[in-house]
């Protein structure tokens, strides 16, 4: 009985992750496209995206997951078929992130806080981009 309450609830992720660089490639027809590619991935993976933000220097998803799922299995199926599904839309983003093979940069941010702020976002970017 326990097990059951347990695995029917949700746990609620602040996920940050950046693209290699700071590149305005996308404009808003990519922001809308990525929007609907993670919307796609979270709706097979059982994910429920509450928020989503998408700039040049971020990408933040604010979303609901079973708590059998590892957040770093998250990011990472978040970001690699993103990736894929991205640069099948966009050919021009091959070319310029093809001689860097990836997309994302390492390092991404995520919390089960209930809230977070955007100068609590502006922070964390600063500290990554200073590593």
């Amino acid at each position: 009985m326990y097990l059951r309450y347990f695995f029917d609830r949700q746990i609620y992720y602040h996920i940050l992750f950046f693209p290699r660089f700071d590149y305005e490639v996308l404009g808003e027809k990519g922001e809308f496209l990525l929007e609907s590619i993670f919307q796609n991935i979270c709706e097979h993976y059982d994910l429920n995206i509450i928020e989503i933000k998408i700039s040049p220097e971020y990408v933040h998803l604010y979303i609901t997951a079973n708590p059998t799922l590892a957040p770093v299995d998250i990011v990472r199926t978040l970001k690699s078929l993103a990736s894929i599904n991205l640069i099948k839309s966009l050919p021009q983003l091959k070319k310029f992130y093809g001689r860097y093979g990836t997309l994302w940069k390492k390092e991404f941010f995520i919390t089960t806080q209930p809230y977070i702020s955007e100068g609590m976002i502006n922070n964390i970017i600063k500290e990554l981009k200073r590593r």
